[in-house]
Parts: structure tokens; sequence; C-alpha cells
């Protein structure tokens, strides 16, 4: 599965991106790295992807998106409860 498939609401876990070295790394710089958890917030009409990555936000491109294998990532794993946060 790839990041382009994810449905807007949905969670993944990143694998290592398909692109070159450069991109890979300026990706890397962004936050998204393989193992990172991120969340697909909105899908654009172009096929571009607004991600959560933790507190911040990044915007991709349709191609990027599609070069970034991802797999499956529950959506409140990881997720802090507000039961025990006070």
């Amino acid at each position: 599965m790839r990041l382009g498939d994810v449905r807007a609401g949905g969670h993944a876990v990143l694998d290592a991106p398909e692109v070159p070295a450069a991109v890979a790394r300026r990706l890397a710089e962004l936050g998204l790295r393989a193992g990172e958890r991120v969340q697909v917030m909105h899908r654009t009409a172009g096929g571009g992807r607004l991600l959560a990555v933790g507190d911040t936000r990044i915007a991709i491109d349709r191609q990027t998106a599609r070069a970034i294998p991802v797999r499956p990532a529950e959506a409140d794993a990881a997720q802090p409860t507000e039961a025990g946060a006070q």
C-alpha cells in the first residue's frame, strides 16, 4: 500500500520512500521518515495529501504520496488517553 492510497482521516506508518536520495533527505528533514506514524488529514483535488506528523502539518504532492510505501496503523495506537492526563 502507498501513502496515496490512505483515505482522509486514516493513519499509517511510513516505510522508506522510493525517491531520489535528495528528495528522501528533504522528506526526512520534514519529519517523514521510515517508521514515522502519520495521519492523512486531507486529500486535495490534484491528488496531493495534507499530513499530520505529531503537531506538524505537511503537504505533499500526488507523485510523492505514491512513492512512499506504508503499512496500516490503528487510529488510537500511540495516542495518549485523556483519562491519564491532568
